[in-house]
């Protein structure tokens, strides 16, 4: 029997609103605050989920659970872009999108295409990369260590990927990415972070609520004095940034675990946002491509409410068709865990 874990959907659903609002024109405290946890929380709560498979399986479970959407919101605007030529417009924003997709970006130039980046779905795919980098090298850690291999060397493994990933952002900095490769070696520091919170969640010291709102505390402050670290375009402002972005994800998941259980409105809410993230993702990516949403001159606040309002209705309207939950597999691809 397994039932889902009402904490991690709460923590899908307020990040994806959060990318929503992201993408909105709001203050820079705004965007300090929203970049320095959203979208490498999904990289944290995958690595939380974790489980040790044959690197075969894990790719097949990695590609139906993101590339698959990934290919479907690049098909889904293609589509849009494709109409748009045969009603006479012109057909470099399709060739462009099909070259995007393949390169992910960004800060490539390719073809004669100057900066090529995909846009928001960009993590689908350094995602599914980040998954099975980690897997491949903890299946030539578990050889390595063979009989010694316990709870502990699990740790050092995971501590050690950490330190590789944080001394990436030094050199991958302002660089360029192919296929997202590079922000999915960056996030591995987020991904084995979150590996190692599920596998020290015995130990005390490291769950307490007390240390965790403290150093929680020190990561949110750090909005009002640098910028937050921006995974897609390697933007780290300073050393401690990736470090404090981790933090504000462990304040949040344990916040998350302890407002859960209060099932009022509001938790079920997000945690139905949670559990559809993907469809909402793919249809913010489609008005985030096909839409100029500039020209209404709405201010940051309306602008951020009538798109999630939007998006939401889109999502709760294609979710009642059979079709939807069959493309996007969204039965089986949750995090859950067994009872």
């Amino acid at each position: 029997m397994t039932h889902r874990k009402t904490y991690v959907d709460v923590l899908k659903g307020l990040c994806i609103c959060l990318i929503i609002i992201g993408h909105c024109s709001i203050p820079s405290i705004g965007l300090r605050l929203i970049y320095l946890f959203h979208v490498p929380m999904f990289f944290f709560l995958s690595g939380y989920f974790f489980k040790d498979r044959p690197l075969f399986e894990e790719g097949k479970r990695a590609g139906r659970a993101l590339l698959w959407p990934y290919l479907l919101g690049v098909l889904s605007v293609g589509l849009k872009y494709g109409v748009d030529y045969f009603r006479g417009a012109d057909i470099f924003y399709l060739k462009k999108l099909v070259i995007a997709a393949l390169v992910v970006g960004p800060k490539v130039d390719i073809m004669g295409y100057l900066d090529l980046q995909i846009g928001v779905i960009w993590f689908l795919a350094s995602l599914f990369f980040c998954r099975i980098l980690f897997q491949a090298t903890y299946l030539i850690y578990s050889r390595i260590v063979s009989k010694g291999k316990n709870v502990y060397s699990d740790l050092l493994f995971c501590v050690v990927v950490v330190v590789f990933s944080f001394g990436a952002t030094l050199f991958l900095k302002d660089g360029k990415s192919i296929l997202g490769l590079g922000q999915a070696v960056v996030a591995l520091f987020f991904y084995a972070s979150g590996v190692i919170f599920q596998k020290a969640k015995t130990i005390p010291f490291l769950i307490q609520y007390g240390y965790m709102a403290y150093l929680g505390g020190f990561a949110f402050v750090s909005v009002f004095f640098r910028e937050s670290l921006n995974l897609y375009s390697f933007d780290f402002p300073a050393w401690w940034s990736i470090w404090a972005s981790l933090l504000a994800i462990i304040f949040l998941v344990k916040c998350s675990q302890k407002i859960s259980t209060y099932n009022n409105v509001f938790i079920k809410f997000f945690s139905a946002l949670g559990r559809y993230s993907i469809l909402l993702m793919l249809v913010h990516y489609f008005e985030f491509m096909t839409f100029d949403w500039g020209k209404l001159g709405l201010a940051g606040g309306y602008l951020s409410l009538i798109r999630i309002t939007i998006d939401i209705l889109v999502s709760a309207f294609l979710l009642k068709l059979p079709i939807t939950r069959k493309l996007l597999h969204l039965e089986t691809d949750a995090p859950y865990e067994k009872k």
